[in-house]
């Protein structure tokens, strides 16, 4: 449910946006039931996006996870010894995930996270993302360099504060 309070002289307006998060907003409103009544539309409008029923607003310039990834392998990345691998591995495990198609403020860390879970869209698993400082036991696992670094981290043997 929408809500609006008063700070400064400005109603602000409180109401959940189109991926469910509380949003708070300024509101050239002059009164309270002015303002009620925006934070409400706002909220209705959001709804219906969060529903599907009509499409969110991209603003000029957006671009999608895919599109960026796809850019920084080809400007940032290019000329590189691992290249083919990095665009191997893109096109086989990024591009055609299901997020790839959306603008990176709407992916959610589950939609990322069932990617890596067992029966997830693609079986992946945390390949390179994952295991890049495995932590087990009080050693540090680095398996891309075979090393096994021993003795704890950084806060083994410190005294709490």
């Amino acid at each position: 449910m929408a809500s609006v309070y008063e700070k400064c002289g400005r109603w602000y307006l409180r109401y959940k946006d189109e991926r469910g998060r509380w949003t708070a907003r300024a509101s050239s409103a002059q009164s309270k039931t002015e303002a009620r009544r925006l934070a409400e539309d706002f909220e209705r409008k959001a709804e219906r996006i969060r529903l599907g029923l009509e499409p969110a607003m991209v603003a000029t310039g957006d671009r999608t996870v895919g599109d960026i990834v796809s850019w920084w392998l080809e400007n940032v990345w290019i000329g590189r010894p691992s290249y083919s691998k990095a665009k191997s591995a893109i096109s086989a495990h990024i591009l055609v995930a299901p997020f790839a198609s959306k603008r990176p403020q709407d992916v959610t860390s589950a939609e990322i996270e069932h990617c890596h879970s067992p029966g997830g869209w693609g079986h992946v698993s945390p390949g390179p993302w994952g295991q890049v400082t495995g932590i087990e036991g009080p050693g540090i696992e680095m398996p891309q360099i075979g090393v096994r670094v021993e003795g704890g981290g950084p806060r083994q043997g410190r005294r709490g504060r």
